[in-house]
């Protein structure tokens, strides 16, 4: 990677530039590549502010910079209790929506266990949090600073917006989602987006929720899939910025305030978000697992170990058990091949004797007479095998480019995984029914015939890309954060068709609303005791983000052996996980 500095240039100005190579065989030129220099721009003027019993509607004037349309900020009372504030930028002389409106000065919102009061002073917004008693909490505005910005190239698109909220110094800042390195925000930026950070995460995550508790009895939701980050008081001591990206399209946002108590909070969120889905009660014993536990015969040997010394698994998940390249067919199993678009039935399978998985079905019907529920790893790729013939992958990979199931790349061609894990594969579309179940299909028999009870669904941190195109219309920009939900709830959905009682997925990726698809674990991470430390932080977070089902590793997952005070000490806390 090497970069190169363009220039400095005036806001709104058009900068072109292109690639030159010149070599041996003559000089190769790009096509120009071409970008409007943005500029950030206070929205500070209110042009007018009118209330209704349950909303509050403030339009700011215009800039030329804004073209034909002019910021609104919408405040309205959600059934929740919470005050729901949108932005959106409308034509001008578009209406408002607040109703029977009536010109105002000051207009006051009931919230649960908070009044909050948009007040026009001085010609500019300014909004106040006061208690069930009218005493002041926290006054959203900042000496000459507006209380909101907007990014824009002059071309009349807003590309983001930045609420700046002011906040007592001494304010701490809790959620987040899933974080590793800290508890507490306060002096760090901390940005929400889904990443694949393979041990030592630090602020980076597989599971970021764009809800930042305060220790000020408040708290701010951003309602957006698109990427978004939050300075928690690195400008200023007093001040918090959350900015987010803007959908090109519909320019707009949404976000919401709470105030009351740190659990009444979170239950208004979760009411917003979607409530935490209740796992079977199988889910909440102890789990074995191993990647190295890739036979049969080891499985059982594991569990005449575990059964030896006393301990009460639950749950078993077998994580090497497929033929690692169309991912639904058991290791060394034999078969007909068949047509990409055929799935197959248990009884199509002849498991040899000296195969790793000689008699799967027996397996299961063991397994569960032991008292343990049974999980599948799964991964939403399609393999690229690099030239390796795998006659039924290669069928299914016609069927599958054929029938456009994957995600497209910007001009409209299959997209490969550019780095990281499971290069250059391709990634199954969930937004297309067929494509949904298609891939279904495949694996029906291992839930409908064998009796699996969920799947660990790991991995999808994979959109790559803001031009991504998806079946649903959607684009990378969104799904980056929404797909992690969108796969783990495709294989819930699923397996909840079969498992009686209810089946589960543990996913390491997700977003906003995760806890709908429970349950999640806390991904590859060393095995130390700082690593441990990283993980109770991890666990924390998550819960304070509304995600309360939720696991690690005991005693890790890579390095060393873990020393047995480690394993110890991992099985105590686990009583409280």
């Amino acid at each position: 990677v090497w970069a190169a500095r363009l220039g400095v240039f005036e806001a709104g100005q058009e900068v072109r530039y292109e690639f030159r190579l010149e070599g041996d065989n003559g000089v190769q030129q790009s096509e120009p590549y071409r970008f409007l220099v943005r500029q950030w721009l206070p929205v500070d003027r209110v042009r007018s502010m009118e209330a209704s019993d349950d909303s509050i509607a403030v339009t700011f004037a215009g800039r030329p910079e804004f073209g034909e349309r002019s910021p609104v900020v919408t405040l309205a009372r959600h059934e929740t209790g919470a005050a729901r504030l949108s932005f959106e930028a409308v034509p001008h002389g578009a209406a408002n929506g607040a109703g029977e409106a009536a010109e105002t000065a000051e207009a006051v919102l009931a919230l649960a266990g908070a009044q909050l009061a948009a007040r026009r002073e001085n010609g500019a917004l300014k909004l106040l949090l006061r208690n069930e008693q009218g005493v002041l909490i926290e006054s959203y505005g900042i000496e000459g600073k507006p209380f909101l910005e907007v990014l824009t190239d002059r071309s009349g698109m807003l590309h983001k917006v930045r609420f700046n909220w002011k906040s007592k110094a001494e304010h701490r800042w809790f959620g987040m989602g899933e974080r590793y390195s800290r508890f507490d925000y306060s002096g760090q930026e901390v940005d929400q987006y889904v990443y694949n950070q393979y041990r030592d995460q630090g602020l980076k995550t597989y599971m970021p929720v764009p809800f930042a508790v305060s220790s000020g009895k408040y708290a701010i939701f951003l309602d957006t899939p698109l990427y978004s980050k939050f300075r928690f008081h690195t400008r200023l001591s007093d001040l918090v910025e959350i900015e987010a990206d803007l959908h090109t399209v519909s320019q707009q946002l949404t976000a919401y305030l709470f105030a009351d108590e740190p659990l009444s909070m979170i239950g208004q969120f979760a009411g917003i978000a979607g409530r935490p889905v209740l796992p079977p009660k199988w889910a909440f014993g102890p789990w074995m697992s191993s990647n190295n536990w890739d036979s049969q015969a080891e499985v059982m040997r594991q569990v005449e170990l575990t059964n030896r010394y006393g301990i009460p698994a639950t749950v078993l998940v077998l994580e090497q058990w497929s033929d690692e390249a169309t991912f639904y067919i058991f290791n060394d199993a034999q078969y007909e091949v068949k047509d990409g678009s055929e799935p197959f039935r248990y009884e199509d399978f002849r498991f040899p004797e000296w195969g790793r998985w000689p008699d799967p079905k027996r397996m299961m019907d063991d397994l569960h007479a032991d008292g343990l529920k049974v999980l599948l790893w799964q991964i939403p790729i399609h393999k690229f095998m690099y030239g390796v013939v795998h006659e039924q992958r290669d069928r299914d990979e016609r069927t599958f480019l054929e029938r456009g199931y994957c995600v497209r790349d910007a001009n409209g061609e299959p997209f490969t995984l550019p780095y990281n894990w499971f290069k250059d594969c391709h990634i199954i579309d969930y937004t297309n029914p067929e494509a949904r179940r298609w891939w279904f299909d495949k694996r029906r028999y291992l839930v409908e015939e064998l009796g699996v009870d969920g799947f660990k669904t790991d991995g999808g941190e994979f959109v790559f890309g803001h031009g991504l195109k998806f079946h649903d219309g959607s684009t990378g920009r969104e799904m980056r954060n929404l797909y992690p939900n969108l796969y783990a709830g495709s294989y819930y959905d699923f397996v909840q068709q079969y498992a009686e009682g209810g089946g589960v997925t543990f996913s390491r990726a997700g977003y906003t609303g995760a806890q709908r698809y429970p349950l999640h674990w806390a991904g590859d991470e060393r095995s130390t005791f700082e690593a441990f430390r990283s993980s109770l932080i991890a666990g924390l977070t998550s819960s304070m983000s509304g995600i309360p089902f939720w696991g690690w590793d005991l005693g890790g997952f890579h390095g060393d052996i873990p020393t047995a005070e480690l394993f110890v000490r991992s099985t105590q806390r686990a009583a409280f996980c």
